[in-house]
């Protein structure tokens, strides 16, 4: 499955169980933004994006793994609120990328489940 991140970039995602799971094509230095809230739930993946910006509540905004580049940081500033929510495994990550925002309004939820797995309902749980 692709996920187009511009005109020039995607993302694929195996569906099975080949390896590598993850691949990015092309140019992705944009963030993959699924949304239109002023409120970004900053993810890892695409698919958790679209989880999130199902929704119709939050933006989903992934960072394609754990880092934020200065361009993605930018993007972010625009939201109005900012809500970081990486896998389970990504949790040390979350906290030193909580302290690195600068911006007024971050929170971060530590989860218990992967978003993209959950049900709409299920993400606004985990949100709230």
């Amino acid at each position: 499955v692709l996920f187009f991140t511009n005109d020039v970039g995607a993302v694929g995602r195996s569906l099975n169980k080949r390896i590598p799971k993850w691949l990015s094509y092309g140019e992705n230095s944009p963030l993959f933004q699924c949304g239109t809230s002023s409120t970004c739930v900053i993810v890892e993946d695409p698919a958790s994006a679209c989880s999130v910006g199902s929704t119709g509540v939050y933006t989903g905004c992934e960072i394609l793994g754990t880092n934020v580049s200065s361009d993605q940081m930018t993007q972010l500033s625009k939201y109005k609120r900012h809500i970081i929510c990486l896998d389970k495994d990504a949790s040390k990550t979350a906290l030193k990328l909580y302290e690195k925002f600068n911006f007024p309004n971050v929170t971060i939820k530590l989860l218990e489940e992967d978003l993209k797995y959950l049900t709409t309902e299920g993400v606004m749980n985990c949100l709230q």
